[in-house]
């Protein structure tokens, strides 16, 4: 008897053991396709496609020093990013955008869900990565002297702009390297040097044949 009532105990329990692992697949790969289990995997390293642009070469090391600390951004082969800051070290792997950016082809990462463990309460990253092509110094210099989130960007006299973001949980970074008719410039006003160092066996190149910065671009969801 105590037989027959064990069976039927457990086959009233498998439809609920059957239903809760159901239930935990789902919500397991909800979690990996929304990107808040990305950091369980390893990240890519894809090469650039031809038709995209990326401002750091291979291997390429920038290295930050501003309000929220020492920020190291290095480059893998081809599109992954790692970011060195507060001690940690996170990475994500680029993608090439489909569509003009202000002109341009570069490369985003929309840091979908938390893909990071925490570093001080930073779980993701933000990042937007390529050429802004502008028409004359002085369309540059406004572009440069903007601060997205109350934030001033960082640049160097040949052109290379970076900006950083810490809040809500989120690492925002943007590396541009800025042109003028193609061709790098040579003295920017209120440029900084030494807060933006670069490391690089191959260094940025001096021209691009990428398309006049457009003014008029609105950004949608679909990069």
């Amino acid at each position: 008897m105590n037989t027959l009532n064990q069976s039927s105990k457990l086959k009233l329990l498998w439809p609920v053991i059957i239903i809760f692992s159901l239930a935990l697949i789902f919500i397991f790969f909800y979690q990996f396709f929304m990107g808040y289990l990305t950091w369980v995997f390893p990240v890519n390293d894809r090469q650039l496609p031809s038709q995209n642009e990326a401002v750091m070469t291979p291997g390429m090391q920038i290295s930050l020093h501003n309000s929220f600390g020492p920020i190291i951004i290095k480059a893998g082969n081809g599109l992954k990013r790692f970011f060195i800051f507060d001690g940690q070290t996170r990475s994500i792997e680029m993608h090439p955008r489909i569509k003009p950016y202000y002109g341009n082809y570069g490369l985003y990462f929309a840091g979908p869900g938390f893909h990071w463990l925490p570093v001080n309460g930073i779980v993701r990253c933000v990042t937007i990565e390529g050429d802004l092509n502008f028409a004359s110094l002085g369309e540059a210099l406004n572009w440069l002297k903007q601060k997205p989130a109350e934030i001033a960007r960082m640049y160097r006299n040949d052109g290379l702009s970076v900006w950083i973001s810490k809040r809500d949980g989120t690492l925002g970074v943007d590396i541009f390297q800025i042109y003028i008719n193609g061709r790098k410039p040579q003295k920017l006003d209120g440029a900084d040097d030494q807060s933006i160092q670069v490391n690089a066996v191959t260094p940025i190149p001096n021209t691009t044949k990428t398309a006049l910065f457009d003014p008029s671009f609105v950004e949608d969801m679909n990069p």
